[in-house]
């Protein structure tokens, strides 16, 4: 087992003489996170050739689980839509441990589960409840949609409390380019590449655990999170004086704009330190702009 530098208690289950001993560890800080994604394919070989940042997706990926030590991973065989091998290939040339098995993930225990540090699923239906209680007990999940439009109601009992859902059908072929270039999620990552998917989405605007990292130029949801360390979500007004910046006291956040939704690169406007809740600030360039589109992202 990986040590950590995070409290655990230990569950130690014994079988029986002719069965290896268990051992499940339940994080007490935090529960675990999970990512979910529009599609299968951003994973698959396919996507490694077309979208070339795939690999890194998927250490960043493995390590936002893992905090950034190695960690255990576990998946079916079944796991994408197509042959993963260059998936598992990203995942233990970065040093971590992954376990492909060829019988449904439902069928092994809670207790085998939590010798992972997180679980690659999607292709497959699995009891939610059991879903619940490894996220609970501080395991990490990542969930893909295929795209048959099946995915709320496979899914979404075990999202729903985690402030995430599956919509509907997001059809398409093709690569997307990446806008959210802070979230550790996507750090060094440009685009993806998917062959239709299913539209991620938040249940609630107000716990910030819970969060859409990336849209598509339509404005629907591609990747979402839920993280239970994150305390709060920055929020901007504008006004016709400015603008008004709330968040967390102590964090970095960026402000950018675009001059149209449609745009994928985002230009920073500036780069404010709170030390206090709100914080008003001026673009100097907006009168000269027949409009612009601002956002906030809190930085690492």
């Amino acid at each position: 087992m990986k040590t950590s530098t995070k409290t655990k208690a230990h569950i130690l289950v014994t079988v029986t003489a002719a069965v290896i001993m268990l051992i499940g560890c339940l994080k007490a800080d935090a529960s675990g996170r999970i990512i979910i994604a529009f599609d299968d394919w951003d994973l698959g070989n396919t996507a490694f050739s077309q979208a070339p940042d795939t690999g890194q997706l998927v250490t960043n990926a493995a390590a936002w689980f893992t905090h950034g030590q190695p960690g255990r991973f576990l998946c079916t065989a079944s796991f994408s839509a197509e042959a993963n091998t260059r998936f598992a290939y990203a995942i233990t040339n970065a040093g971590n441990t992954l376990t492909i098995t060829n019988v449904p993930l439902d069928s092994l225990s809670l207790a085998t589960w939590l010798t992972y540090d997180a679980l690659f699923i999607g292709d497959a239906s699995i009891d939610n409840s059991m879903l619940t209680n490894y996220v609970n007990a501080g395991g990490s999940v990542y969930l893909y949609g295929i795209g048959y439009g099946s995915e709320p109601a496979e899914w979404n009992t075990f999202l729903q409390p985690f402030g995430l859902a599956f919509g509907g059908t997001l059809p398409g072929l093709g690569v997307i380019a990446i806008t959210n270039t802070v979230h550790p999620l996507f750090l060094g990552v440009t685009n993806v590449y998917y062959n239709n998917g299913e539209i991620v989405s938040i249940t609630t605007t107000d716990d910030p655990r819970s969060q859409v990292l990336q849209f598509d130029s339509a404005g629907q949801g591609m990747f979402a999170v839920w993280d239970p360390t994150a305390t709060s979500r920055p929020q901007l007004t504008i006004s016709f004086t400015g603008l008004q910046f709330v968040g967390t006291v102590g964090t970095s956040n960026r402000i950018e704009y675009v001059s149209n939704l449609t745009d994928t690169v985002w230009t920073p406007l500036t780069n404010i330190f709170l030390t206090q809740s709100n914080y008003f600030l001026i673009d100097p360039d907006f009168p000269k702009s027949a409009r612009r589109f601002y956002r906030a992202v809190q930085l690492p």
